[in-house]
Order: C-alpha cells, then sequence, then structure tokens
C-alpha cells in the first residue's frame, strides 16, 4: 500500500509548489509517485469512479418511488463535491499500486471539505440502507438499490481506511507572517479532529539572508517559526527558502516525521473507554470515560453532544461523528472535562434501558 501525503496551506502560501517539489524529492530518490489535484482547479468529473453514477441514478430511483419527476444520473454528476468523490477514488486506486501518493489539497478550507466527504457519505449510505430499501428495485430493472447502495458503501469506507491509514499524514503550509500563527494551529486541531495526523508545518517562501530582506521581515518570519514551534504541540516545524528542498536537510520527501504527534489525531478504533465505580459497586451507579485526544484550541472550544449512537464533536465548522461502544449506548453523558490531552466525556447509566440489580432494589 502507497503512502499518502496531503499537503494544504494558506491561499498564496505555495502549497502546490511544495506538492510538486515533494513529488520531484520523491522521484529523485526512486518511488512511484502519483500526483492528485484536489484543489478543485481540476475538474476532474467521471475520473475513475462509478461512485457519482450510482448515488446519481439510486437518488432517481428514490425520487420515482416517492412519485417525483425523473432526472438523470448525469444531471447529479454536476454538482460540486462530484469532483472530490472522484479524486478519493483516484487516490485509493494509486494506494493499491504505488509508492507514494502526493495530493495538492489547495487551501485549507479545501482540504477541510475534501476529508469531510468520506464520513458524510457513509453516514447518508448508511441512513439509506433500511429493510425497505431492500424491498425496492432500480428503475433500470438490473439489481436492487440496495445491492448499489451496498456496493457504494464499501467503496466509501476504502476511502475512510486511506484516511485512518497509519502512513496517511498531512503537511500544512504557513506564510511566513506572524498573523498565520493562530489561522494554522486552528487548522491543524481541526484536522487532527477529523483523524489525520500532522506530518509538519512548513514556513514557506521564508525570506534568505542573500535575497535582501528588509530586517523587519526576516525578523517577522523568524518569530512566526518560533511561535508556530511552541505552539505545535509536537507537530516538526520547518522553513522551506528552495524550491528544490520540500523538507529539512537530512530528511526524506517521504518518511513521516515521528515526532510529529500523531497522538493528537482523534482515531474511532483508537478512542478509549473506562468504567468508573466512584466508590459504589451497583452498576446503575458506575460511570464511564470516555478519552478523546484533541489538539489546542479544540480541546478547549469543541462542543460535545449525542445523536443516536454517535458522539457529536464541532469545532471551527468542523463536525467529527464518532461511533458510540454498545455500552455506552445504554448510557446517557453527563459531562465534558477539557484536560491536558484532549476531552473526557463522562457517562451515567441509563434508567430506562439499564437493568437494575437486586442491590439496587434492595436500596
Amino acid at each position: 500500500m502507497g503512502r499518502v501525503i496531503l499537503i494544504s496551506g494558506q491561499g498564496g502560501a505555495g502549497s502546490t509548489t511544495l506538492a510538486a517539489q515533494t513529488a520531484e524529492a520523491a522521484r529523485d530518490e526512486g518511488f512511484t509517485v502519483t500526483e492528485v489535484d484536489a484543489s478543485g482547479s481540476e475538474v476532474g468529473h467521471g475520473v475513475g469512479s462509478e461512485l457519482p453514477h450510482v448515488l446519481g441514478a439510486t437518488l432517481g430511483a428514490l425520487l420515482h418511488e416517492a412519485g417525483a419527476n425523473s432526472i438523470l444520473p448525469e444531471e447529479w454528476e454536476a454538482l460540486p463535491t462530484v469532483s472530490m468523490i472522484t479524486q478519493w477514488q483516484r487516490i485509493t486506486d494509486a494506494r493499491r499500486d504505488g509508492d507514494v501518493i502526493v495530493v495538492d489539497a489547495g487551501p485549507l478550507a479545501r482540504l477541510r471539505e475534501f476529508v469531510q466527504v468520506p464520513g458524510v457519505l457513509l453516514r447518508l449510505l448508511d441512513a439509506a440502507l433500511t429493510p425497505r430499501m431492500a424491498m425496492w428495485r432500480s428503475t433500470s430493472g438490473e439489481g436492487g438499490v440496495f445491492d448499489e447502495l451496498s456496493d457504494a458503501r464499501l467503496t466509501v469506507l476504502s476511502w475512510i481506511a486511506v484516511l485512518e491509514a497509519a502512513d496517511t499524514s498531512v503537511r500544512v503550509v504557513s506564510r511566513p507572517e506572524r498573523a498565520s500563527v493562530d489561522i494554522v494551529m486552528r487548522a491543524c486541531a481541526a484536522l487532527s479532529l477529523l483523524g489525520l495526523r500532522i506530518d509538519g508545518i512548513v514556513v514557506s517562501r521564508f525570506p534568505r539572508r542573500k535575497e535582501s530582506w528588509p530586517a523587519g521581515v526576516r525578523r517577522d518570519a523568524e518569530r512566526t517559526l518560533d511561535d508556530l514551534a511552541k505552539r505545535s504541540q509536537g507537530i516538526a516545524v520547518w522553513r522551506s527558502t528552495s524550491r528544490r528542498r520540500p523538507v529539512p536537510n537530512g530528511r526524506s520527501a517521504v518518511d513521516p516525521f515521528p515526532e510529529s504527534g500523531c497522538a493528537w489525531a482523534l482515531r474511532e478504533n483508537e478512542v478509549s473507554v473506562e468504567a468508573s465505580a466512584d466508590g459504589s459497586q451497583k452498576p446503575s451507579e458506575a460511570s464511564f470515560l470516555m478519552y478523546l485526544p484533541m489538539r489546542e484550541p479544540a480541546r478547549s472550544e469543541v462542543r460535545v453532544g449525542v445523536q443516536g449512537a454517535r458522539l457529536v464533536a464541532a469545532f471551527d465548522g468542523v463536525v467529527r461523528w464518532i461511533g458510540l461502544p454498545p455500552v455506552l449506548q445504554r448510557c446517557v453523558a453527563q459531562e465534558a472535562e477539557c484536560t491536558d490531552q484532549g476531552i473526557t466525556v463522562r457517562w451515567s447509566p441509563n434508567a430506562d434501558v439499564w437493568p437494575a440489580t437486586s442491590g439496587d432494589e434492595a436500596s
């Protein structure tokens, strides 16, 4: 399986240039490299994925069953998000055969939209896969709508597997300006909330001494570099002044940076839950603690709630759904506390569904 490197940054910071440099450096190191433009500059409709057509046909079938006017699948494919769908499939296909996939994800806002697409589609597909849907047939008569949606769900799960892979990471590109520090750190917190590992922060287009930049410009850039390093919470931070070197000297363009605080990424399969009896042996009085790793400033500003069988965490326009284990689906969330490592959510048994024990009844 190939390593995926997503590169994104502030507008005008040079993320597209850095993505091209990274791909070139990886080729020079002997790797087979696939470059994917997910920045929005490449249309990409109809490239490498049948999912847009399947979803369009399914939407048409649903509207037909509801008595609405029919639409062609091709009409659905004109939606802007469909280009993201096709790029996700390109990344997944390339990862099966190639060594490295370098993704130019464009501005940070675009990257946040891009990495949320698989999760949103998965929730929509899960909501549609009902017993009643299993009985519906597509208008073409070639198979059940349920089967088509089930296949689409498997495709989306393969995209989520790419996001959650240990060798998938993001490199964030910053401008050498003090105002960039807060913007970049908030972006890193949001991306970590979505489960992405942050490989590094690159202060791009750093002014070089031999180019005779004004002293004030260089001083501002040095302070930006220092501030990012102090607030990075383990993320590697470096400067980039050369158009031919996307990583520090002595580093491979491909290798992940182990010191980059990967533990901060909120991965669903890594969320831990512990029982806390609080000094009582009665199950109905026990509580459970759910630990969510989270970067600042997300952990001090995040809003947490429960929707159905999922915990919902929202920060800075980003929303993350975390599936609850069965024991917590029978509990009620009581409070969320900010800690040095993230968020701790305390749960207590739901009296309506938690069976009472003999000890409880006796009391």
